[in-house]
């Protein structure tokens, strides 16, 4: 079972995630603030992170590039989940070591496949490591 920690502000939008994704099979943790993420990253080693861009205290894109820059953290795959559609925000994330970029809605079945693909991804280049 894959531990899946999901970091977004808006609370029923991260209750939702959390539900759908408890029902095809994921282990769920929820945090509300990028602090909160980068702590829960480091002291539960979740298999992926869904993460949005805006955070009431730091941006999706600082967790990332704080998680990436951390060698307890960095292999963990990143999937920024969002609302902002623009290729500027695509591209930032990518700078960031994003493995995904999705924008909502997105189909529970793509969702699933994104974070096992991610995951899958991950495991194969750390082990090269």
């Amino acid at each position: 079972m894959l531990k899946i920690l999901t970091v977004d502000d808006n609370e029923s939008q991260g209750k939702m995630m959390t539900t759908l994704l408890l029902r095809v099979g994921f282990e769920m943790t929820t945090v509300t603030t990028g602090n909160e993420a980068i702590s829960r990253s480091i002291t539960d080693s979740p298999d992926a992170i869904l993460l949005d861009i805006n955070l009431p205290d730091i941006t999706g894109y600082e967790v990332c590039r704080r998680l990436k820059a951390d060698v307890r953290t960095d292999s963990i795959p990143i999937i920024f989940y969002t609302g902002q559609m623009d290729g500027a925000a695509k591209n930032h994330a990518d700078m960031v070591g994003a493995a995904a970029f999705l924008t909502y809605p997105v189909e529970l079945t793509q969702l699933k496949t994104v974070i096992e693909s991610a995951v899958a991804k991950a495991r194969v280049s750390k082990a090269r490591h």
